[in-house]
């Protein structure tokens, strides 16, 4: 699949293993829009979820700004193509996503859940927005396009709070802790 980037429209990124209903995509299609295209890297959980993302992509008229995405070998292409990459998950209870994200130096807009949080300042090495409200996320989003410096200056604080606490020196640590 080939996948010609314009530079009017913003890219959000959303990538899982396996989409779960606990992840938030059906939030996501909701603030879509002409300028917005959502590139989704994962497989449904089962059919009945795919089934009811498809039908609401077709009931608000978004079909044409959403790319699935099943290419693992190009998929790591797209960290670097898109604007930000979005979790607007409404529970988890692992944050390797964010993490990786953060390590590709990816803007990173994510859920205010608390896992989420335990990595995330807002406004400093990402943004956070209310979990489950469309109209936060459209307003954390819109401030995010408005502000261009956040695209260089959240994952640039990202990154150093990778290379500051989650190196192997750092985890090598918390590992010994754990065991000793």
């Amino acid at each position: 699949m080939k996948l010609k980037f314009d530079k009017a429209i913003h890219y959000l990124l959303f990538s899982v293993e396996t989409i779960e209903q606990h992840h938030g995509v059906d939030l996501l299609l909701e603030t879509l829009c002409d300028h917005v295209h959502l590139i989704v890297i994962g497989t449904f959980a089962n059919d009945s979820l795919k089934n009811s993302f498809e039908l609401l992509a077709r009931e608000l008229r978004i079909v044409q700004h959403i790319t699935f995405w099943n290419d693992e070998a190009t998929q790591t292409m797209l960290w670097g193509a898109c604007d930000a990459m979005v979790f607007p998950f409404v529970q988890s209870y692992r944050n390797e996503y964010i993490l990786e994200a953060m390590s590709h130096a990816l803007p990173v807009i994510a859920s205010n859940i608390p896992i989420h949080e335990e990595l995330i300042t807002h406004q400093l090495n990402g943004l956070l927005f209310e979990k489950g409200n469309v109209q936060s996320l459209k307003e954390v989003l819109n401030y995010f396009w408005e502000y261009k410096y956040l695209a260089t200056d959240l994952p640039k604080e990202a990154l150093k709070m990778i290379r500051d606490y989650y190196n192997w020196q750092e985890t090598t640590k918390g590992y010994l802790k754990l065991i000793a």
